[in-house]
């Protein structure tokens, strides 16, 4: 089995919400420190994603890239993970970047 690594764009995460969703949820929940805190609810998870990562990837701020599985023969659109960077610009370091 092939795995992509893409990069999304703000309508490439609305078209894998549910995915992505469920990666947050399921890290979460298997007590990743990734700045939330369990439990995690699917639509609080789904609101991070639409309203706080999608308008910064559109901003051009942020970049989020998902390993999927490849090839034509999957059996869903489940990503099997996912990085998003974000760009902090600040006067000292303008290329900046951080994983979040």
């Amino acid at each position: 089995m092939a795995i992509d690594i893409i990069a999304l764009d703000a309508q490439g995460v609305a078209a894998r919400i549910d995915s992505l969703t469920h990666i947050l949820v399921d890290s979460v929940d298997q007590g990743a420190a990734i700045g939330f805190m369990a439990p995690l609810g699917a639509e609080d998870a789904k609101r991070f994603w639409l309203e706080q990562v999608a308008p910064e990837i559109a901003a051009g701020r942020r970049r989020l890239f998902a390993a999927e599985r490849g090839g034509e023969d999957r059996e869903d659109d489940r990503s099997s993970g996912r990085a998003p960077i974000g760009y902090r610009a600040t006067p000292d370091a303008p290329c900046a970047g951080a994983c979040a």
